[in-house]
Parts: C-alpha cells; sequence; structure tokens
C-alpha cells in the first residue's frame, strides 16, 4: 500500500583510482521527517472583534495554511431580529465572498465541525447530535455555495452482527459513533457501536455519492471486523481452550479516543478506548487499539495496530490523534493519570512510546500541523506549543505565542492553523509552521 511504504536513501562515499586518500570532515546526514521548533505566524488579525459584521466567531477553517482565506461560522445580529448563524467565506484579502444562513439557533453551533476537503476553498460541514447526523458540501469558487447535502445519515441502519454468529442483521445506529473521512479521496461515514457481544469490533464504512447519499447502506460486505484469532499451530487441546476463552469475551463498552483525516494520502486513523469483559466478571481491563482504514484497489481495507504492553487507558479522558508524513500519532490518558503518546510508523506498522523520553507538558493536546506534530497548550496567558521532533523526543523545542490581554483560548482551523482567542474578546487566524532555522 502506498501509504505505508516508507524509504530511506543514502549516499556512500568511495575512494577514486588515482587520488591520494584525502581526509574529509563528516558529513551528517538529518533524515528526519520533521522539524524540532515551531514559530506562529497571524494569517487574519481581529477576525472576532466590535469592527466584524459579526460578534462570536464560533469555529473557522482555513483554506490552506499560511494564507487568510477561510471559512468561519459566526453568529451575528441582523437589526432588529434575533442571533442568527451564519456559515461565511472569507478570500486571501478578507472580503465576504460567501454567505449562508445556517438555519438552527446559535446555541446548537456547537453541533457542527468544519472538515477541509480536497481543494482550497472545499469545505465539509458534519452537523451531529442524538438521532441526527447530516453532511454537506461548500465549495467557496461556486455561484451557490451549498452544492450538496445529505439525508439525515443517522436514521441509516447499519449491518452488524451483534451475537458474532456469523449472520449480520439490520441495526438501529442512530446512537451510535459516525464520523466522515475520506478513502482514497472520497466521502465515506464511519459507523462503530457503542458495545459488542461478542470478542469483535465492527466498524462499517459507508461510501457516499456525489449529492452525499449513501450509497449500499445494508451491505454487510462493506464492514470491517476485528478480532483476535486462535492460532491454527497450537494443539488441537490448546486450540479448543483458545476459542473457548474468546468466546466468553466482550468488549462492553466501545468509544473513540480520536478520529484523524489524511486527505493527500487518503487514508484515516481511529483510535479507541475498548473496555474488556470476561464472562459474566465485572469489567477490569481496557486496551488502545488504533485502526487505520484505507481504500486498496477498490476495497475498503482496515488495519489493526495493538500492543497488549501499553498502559490501559482511562475512560472518558482526554486524547487525540494527529498524522505526519510517515506516522500516526496518539495521545490517551492511562488509567493512573499519565500521559501516553504512542507512534505508529508505516514502514512498520507497530506501536512504540514516544512519552518516556521527554518531559509531556500537564495538560497538553496533540495538535496537527500542516504535515507535521506538536503539543500545545495555555498557561497562564501564552500559548505554549512544544514542537515534537519524534526521531529525537529530547530535542523538541518549546515555543510560547502571547498578546497583550493574554491569550484566553486556542481553537484548530484546520491543519497548521489556529483560531487564538484573546483575554480583551478579540480572536486571530494563526498558523503554526515550522521555524526557519537561524544561521550559525
Amino acid at each position: 500500500m502506498r501509504w505505508l511504504r516508507h524509504g530511506l536513501v543514502a549516499a556512500a562515499s568511495t575512494t577514486l583510482p588515482g587520488c591520494e586518500d584525502f581526509a574529509l570532515a563528516p558529513i551528517e546526514l538529518d533524515v528526519s521527517t520533521n522539524c524540532n521548533s515551531v514559530e506562529v505566524v497571524v494569517t487574519a488579525a481581529a477576525v472576532q472583534s466590535d469592527d466584524r459584521p459579526w460578534h462570536t466567531v464560533v469555529a473557522a477553517l482555513a483554506d490552506r495554511p499560511g494564507l487568510p482565506g477561510a471559512w468561519l461560522l459566526v453568529v451575528r445580529t441582523p437589526g432588529p431580529g434575533p442571533d442568527q448563524l451564519a456559515l461565511l467565506h472569507v478570500d486571501d484579502e478578507f472580503q465576504v465572498d460567501g454567505d449562508v444562513i445556517i438555519g438552527i439557533p446559535p446555541g446548537l453551533a456547537d453541533q457542527y465541525t468544519l472538515v477541509p476537503g480536497a481543494s482550497p476553498g472545499s469545505l465539509f460541514l458534519v452537523q451531529r447530535a442524538p438521532g441526527t447526523f447530516y453532511v454537506r458540501r461548500y465549495e467557496a469558487s461556486s455561484a451557490l455555495p451549498l452544492v450538496a447535502s445529505s439525508p439525515n445519515l443517522a436514521a441509516v441502519a447499519a449491518p452488524c452482527d451483534p451475537d458474532g454468529d456469523g449472520l449480520f442483521e439490520s441495526c438501529d445506529a442512530s446512537s451510535w459513533f459516525q464520523a466522515l473521512v475520506f478513502l482514497d479521496g472520497d466521502p465515506f461515514t464511519v459507523t462503530l457501536p457503542p458495545s459488542s457481544e461478542s470478542f469483535r469490533v465492527e466498524v462499517t464504512p459507508t461510501p457516499l455519492d456525489d449529492f452525499l447519499g449513501p450509497s449500499f447502506p445494508l451491505d454487510p460486505g462493506r464492514t470491517l471486523t476485528f478480532a483476535p484469532r486462535c492460532d491454527d499451530e497450537l494443539p488441537e487441546a490448546e486450540y479448543e481452550i483458545c476459542v473457548a476463552l474468546y468466546a466468553e469475551r466482550s468488549y462492553p463498552r466501545l468509544a473513540p479516543i480520536g478520529l484523524q483525516r489524511d486527505l493527500e494520502r487518503g487514508v484515516a486513523a481511529l483510535a479507541l478506548y475498548r473496555q474488556i469483559q470476561e464472562g459474566t466478571q465485572p469489567p477490569t481491563t481496557a486496551d488502545m487499539p488504533l485502526l487505520l482504514l484505507a481504500r486498496l484497489d477498490g476495497q475498503t481495507v482496515g488495519i489493526p495496530l495493538i500492543d497488549p504492553e501499553l498502559p490501559e487507558p482511562a475512560a472518558d479522558a482526554p486524547g487525540g490523534v494527529v498524522m505526519d508524513r510517515s506516522s500516526t500519532y496518539v495521545h490517551y490518558t492511562a488509567r493512573d493519570g499519565a500521559d501516553i503518546l504512542v507512534r505508529a510508523q508505516y514502514s512498520t506498522s507497530t506501536l512504540e512510546r514516544l512519552d518516556p523520553d521527554f518531559t509531556f507538558p500537564t495538560g497538553a493536546a496533540l495538535a496537527q500541523l500542516d504535515e507535521d506534530v506538536a503539543l500545545h497548550r495555555v498557561v497562564d496567558g501564552n500559548w505554549e506549543i512544544l514542537k515534537l521532533f519524534p526521531d529525537a523526543p529530547a530535542r523538541s523545542l518549546l515555543t510560547e505565542f502571547s498578546v497583550p490581554s493574554g491569550v484566553d483560548a486556542v481553537q484548530g482551523a484546520g491543519p497548521g492553523t489556529f483560531l487564538v482567542r484573546h483575554g480583551d474578546g478579540t480572536a486571530d487566524l494563526a498558523h503554526a509552521r515550522c521555524a526557519v532555522p537561524e544561521p550559525e
């Protein structure tokens, strides 16, 4: 699979015939795909301020890292009427060139997530609430920005096999986890049940057509089943014991820890909290599987990565997933409260802990940069960004960004872009990027 191939080309030295030995200084090659320091550049100042025709920016999504063009989900007061929720597009001069009224009360704005499309100015607006899951696609270059709208995808039943007997049936998935991903450039919804009565996890990717309608919603062949198998090479008695043990196990709780989409490579990564139960005993253990989803020769495939030596995750604790050009990273909170950082390199498809090799900032979260990764947090009015250097974590450097009124909060606004909220109620769009090394 092209997204799992990772190569390294090295150069060799030789002595030319007829030449005497000549002492050469050693050449150090930095073959890391990452930098170890980040800088912050404001791309659009005061996107939220008294000078704007809106008073609140709920969320933002940059067209591309480093430029001010963006989609903004805003709340405004149109004349004497009540507050209004609207989706706006601003060009690279920060002039509004698209305006769409969202017909729900502004108090429900947290139902919406802005997801970037494959090209600049392309946006997928996802609405998620109990019993509700809509996907709408907008194009900034279109005369009518709304170009496609799905039905309520939460009402579409999912094929499932809850008892593990091999016979799929139709399940009500309205309360299940659902999300939008892109596999090989095409939009899919991913559906995951909140539990499993058997020792298996079923993830159902459903392709969406040009109108964002579900294709073949009840085709059980699309469901990806992740289940341990007993080794066929075991002696017969041990094999039967293994099968009996697996038959007694189940997952009483399944929940997402984090999801990340890699549009360029057409893959998605989903990390899970997975609680394990033995028979009728109370659940006592949990683990953190990472599922990599992709398309291969027209078929949806999934690769599970699991390391039983990792610390058990805590339920309902902070976590997240980010990606760079060669790896996926998962942050989760262990049962004892420790922050765990794991890397899955595509070249090896194994899980590797990074957190023992550097000091994990308390309260920090993963930040998705352009094609790179960082940890960030807001402390005492400062935005602190620890640029991860996975090949040598101890070399990761910290950058602080501040404003006169203090940084109040920071929200992601697309890869490498952040909505930085100030203590005085204003907000900027800022680009966090690899710092240019200073000359020695």
